[in-house]
């Protein structure tokens, strides 16, 4: 879409863009939420005793990561789809040697979690950079119309909150807290008025039955 809207209807790329930031946020901070949360649950129910508890702050860093790197896929694929992944080569270039002197030193300071961590910390800093050359290349906006800034600052303070929180129900709790703050806000603010109206009609809509083959 990106591809086919960038020559000809460039006001509607900047909405679909600005969109798909905006929902990729929606959907990915809820589960990214919930991994971080039960990280040392669900390592215990995936390896058993094979691993320390310890071992969950890696889960968490990779949970983290996953988010960042989700962000970047709108940036990516709007470089990509404008005919600019000469860019995105440029950008990587420039991270992998970077990246490589990052893993050798955090894994030899920290072991595995310091290899979880400059794994993260790399697709941050590419999600941040893809963000801004699209900006910059493009004229694609920086951080979502909606919400914006308030709303990563929140997200970011939900990660870090239910990490910190040592019980499991008392991370249950806050967790679910955070879940049902969230659910109306996004709706309000995170959703305009049209996207409101084409979720509703498609959580509604009749699932069409699947064609007959031939001889059915």
């Amino acid at each position: 879409v990106f591809a086919a809207t960038y020559d000809t209807k460039r006001e509607r790329m900047q909405m679909l863009y600005e969109r798909s930031l905006r929902l990729i946020g929606v959907v990915m901070f809820p589960a990214t939420l919930i991994a971080i949360a039960f990280a040392r649950e669900g390592l215990g129910w995936w390896v058993g005793g094979a691993l320390p508890s310890t071992r969950a702050v890696v889960l968490q860093i990779l949970a983290f990561g996953t988010f960042s790197n989700g962000i970047a896929q709108a940036p990516l694929s709007a470089l990509q789809g404008a005919g600019r992944p000469d860019l995105v080569a440029r950008l990587h270039m420039v991270e992998f040697p970077i990246y490589a002197v990052g893993v050798w030193y955090m894994t030899v300071r920290w072991g595995l979690p310091g290899v979880a961590a400059a794994w993260s910390v790399r697709v941050s800093v590419d999600a941040v950079a893809l963000l801004v050359i699209a900006s910059r290349t493009l004229g694609l906006p920086f951080a979502p119309t909606r919400g914006g800034w308030w709303v990563a600052g929140g997200m970011m303070l939900a990660f870090a909150a239910v990490s910190l929180v040592p019980g499991p129900w008392a991370r249950v709790l806050v967790l679910a807290i955070v879940l049902l703050v969230f659910a109306p806000l996004s709706w309000r603010w995170l959703f305009n008025e049209q996207e409101r109206r084409g979720l509703l009609g498609w959580v509604g809509r009749p699932q069409a039955a699947p064609p007959l083959s031939r001889g059915q």
